[in-house]
């Protein structure tokens, strides 16, 4: 499958108060036959050390139709969210949110 670049950002509410800029505003390429859970633990890894440990949850954003999807990380594939034509100019594809409620574990 073809690889896709996406734009996340991480909302610095919750635990993640605190985040330096430059660490809530990434891109990050990956397969769109990999798995939501591949997303999720890539971003973890790249969060700064204070920030790792911070359960978290992935919500899709689709500007076009302004949509809120959550990725669960279960079987769900990227593709399931988006294709590879998908516009990569000043958007954030990804929102990565503090799981303050355990939902998403």
């Amino acid at each position: 499958m073809a690889n896709i670049t996406l734009s996340y950002l991480v909302f610095p509410t919750g635990r993640f108060i605190g985040i330096p800029q430059n660490n809530a505003n990434q891109t990050i390429t990956i397969s769109l036959g990999s798995t939501v859970r591949n997303l999720h633990a890539q971003i973890q890894q790249r969060l700064p050390a204070p920030f790792r440990n911070v359960p978290f949850f992935l919500r899709a954003f689709r500007p076009v139709i302004i949509k809120y999807i959550a990725m669960r990380e279960g079987g769900n594939l990227i593709s399931d969210f988006f294709d590879e034509n998908i516009s990569t100019v000043d958007v954030d594809h990804i929102i990565v949110e503090d799981d303050v409620y355990g939902y998403y574990n």
